[in-house]
């Protein structure tokens, strides 16, 4: 009924050639089947065409994220790699700073014993502190007239010139770290 209202209207009287016009709608209103068919073919092989496309670049796809993925994983093993043998590095560079640092401990500390034992030796003077006692300086805090001196065991002095020794060797030990980004 449609084909009929077409050949009605008064714009399609005007194209010349009207009657192919009139002839085409009528092979068109006979065979309609047929174009209808063919329509869907043609739709048919278009969707299977786009179809192939679309699974060609899918599969092209999957294959370059697959790529990426070998690559990422190359990249972090490579970057863990490099992250461990710095580890291992740094480690490596404190174990031998820790043991300098020790090493400088023991020269201090060996230092420090010989000069108390010196030290010990000057003071065994007749009338002064026992062999067990070192007598030290007057305090600054103290008025002048105050003559008493004070005076430390040997022991005492033993644990001070260890802990000097010790605090010695950290601070060179610490003034050795680098600082704000160096190597």
């Amino acid at each position: 009924m449609w084909l009929w209202l077409l050949t009605k209207l008064p714009w399609l009287a005007g194209i010349a050639g009207g009657p192919v016009i009139e002839i085409a709608l009528l092979n068109l209103r006979k065979f309609w089947i047929y174009y209808v068919i063919g329509g869907l073919v043609a739709f048919s092989i278009i969707t299977s065409l786009g179809w192939s496309h679309a699974h060609t670049k899918l599969v092209a796809e999957k294959l370059a994220h697959q790529t990426d993925i070998t690559n990422f994983r190359n990249t972090q093993a490579l970057a863990n790699a490099n992250a461990k043998a710095e580890a291992d590095r740094l480690e490596k560079e404190g174990t031998d700073k820790a043991n300098a640092a020790d090493k400088n401990y023991s020269t201090l500390l060996a230092e420090y014993h010989s000069n108390l034992l010196r030290f010990k030796a000057n003071q065994s003077h007749p009338g002064q502190a026992g062999n067990s006692e070192l007598q030290t300086t007057q305090s600054s805090n103290r008025p002048s007239s105050d003559t008493n001196l004070l005076t430390i065991t040997l022991d005492d002095a033993q644990i001070c010139a260890t802990n000097t020794a010790r605090l010695q060797a950290v601070h060179d030990w610490a003034v050795g770290l680098p600082q704000n980004g160096d190597n």
